[in-house]
Formats: C-alpha cells, structure tokens, sequence
C-alpha cells in the first residue's frame, strides 16, 4: 500500500472530507514535525509536495499526525482543522493537552507549551515549564499533541527557513515559527493521549487500544 493510499484510507476512515490529504509519519517514530517535506532536501525552488505528485492535484491543508501518538481520534483532527478553516489569518495550528502528573511534567519526551490569552503558542520545551521550582505549584501544565493542521503556501514557506538556535535548543521545530515572529494557534483536546517513547508506554498504549473501537475500524478495511 502506498502512502497516499495508506493516507486516503485514513482519512476515510476519519471521515475527513476529499480536499483534506492526511499525510502521516510512517517512516520513522520521530519527535520533529513536519514529517514528509522536511525529511526531503531542502532547496528555494520546492514548489509541490510528493503527495501533490501522486494524486495530480494540488491541496489546501495538510495535517501532521505523529507516528509516536497512535491514539488519535477523529474529534482531535476536527478540532484542529476548525481555526484554520474559520480564520484565513491561522496558518499552523497544533493540540495541545494537559499533564496529569509531576512525572509527566518533568518527562523530557514530552514536550510541554506556554500559551498567551489568544492560545497561541509563546514557548515549547522538553523541560518543565512554567517553572515550578519558585514556590507557584499550581502551575498551568500543558502539553504539545502532535496534531498539526498547515496552510500548504506556509508549510513551503516554513520549509524554506533556517533552522533557528532555539529550536535546536529544545529539539522542537514549531519554536523555528515563534523565532521568526509569526503563531502557532492552539488547540486544547479532552481525548486521553499517551506518546511511546518506551517499552513501557508502548504496553501501556497497545493495552489501552485492545478496546479502542478506531481498531476495529482499521482491522476491517484493511482486511
């Protein structure tokens, strides 16, 4: 099955409407987004997606979905596509989620986001943030959900750009938008939402999808 096969039987299955192409991570389980365009060589004149080239059209939106975050749900796609597509002026838009627990706040594979009153993204970091080590316990915890609807014009124009200092600080690629002065809008999603990142988290998660009714979804078209 090839990845736009692979991307429009998602879809389907996510009840996505035709003129959105689900593009997903499957070459690899890896923390930086986005996935297919930024893994091919960087020059000026990329003008097209390879996605683009298969299908013979040319689309509007691409969502980013994280192969390390297997438990996405239709609603969280929805959820994010709605800025987008409410707001002409909203080019990114990424999930976000809250922590639960100190462990997971001080977890370095999470990536933990600080937001302003639009909930746009101010700051992303694998460290704990805002910071609880002040005497303010009670903190806004906040995590990012790899989720990550884009303007096609801008997910060229973001592959155009210099990888920033601070991104590579965090080893988080939305903070190459916040360098450069521009938004990353944020999306708060209820949905339950655990990254693998260890044998641990990957027994945890495949216990957790023995019930989940998207599998059953998957097992039946793909068969």
């Amino acid at each position: 099955m090839s990845r736009y096969q692979f991307a429009t039987l998602i879809a389907e299955i996510f009840e996505l409407d035709s003129s959105l192409i689900l593009q997903l991570d499957t070459e690899e389980l890896s923390r930086n987004i986005p996935t297919y365009i930024a893994k091919r060589p960087r020059h000026s004149g990329l003008k097209t997606f390879k996605i683009e080239e298969e299908i013979g059209k040319e689309i509007d939106i691409l969502v980013m979905v994280q192969g390390d975050e297997p438990m996405d749900t239709p609603t969280m796609i929805s959820d994010a596509l709605r800025p987008i597509r409410e707001d002409e002026t909203v080019d990114v838009v990424n999930l976000m989620g809250r922590i639960e627990s100190v462990e997971e706040f001080e977890d370095p594979n999470e990536v933990k986001v600080v937001i302003n009153k639009n909930s746009d993204a101010i700051y992303f970091s694998r460290e704990g943030i805002p910071t609880r080590k002040k005497g303010v316990l009670n903190v806004p915890m906040l995590k990012q959900v790899c989720v990550i609807p884009f303007r096609r014009e801008y997910l060229l124009k973001f592959n155009k750009m210099s990888e920033t200092e601070l991104e590579r600080i965090e080893s988080v690629d939305m903070m190459r938008i916040i360098e450069n002065g521009e938004s990353v809008k944020m999306v708060m999603t209820e949905s339950e939402i655990f990254s693998v990142d260890t044998e641990q988290d990957r027994a945890r998660v495949e216990g957790k999808m023995e019930s989940d009714l998207l599998m059953g979804q998957y097992k039946q078209t793909l068969d």
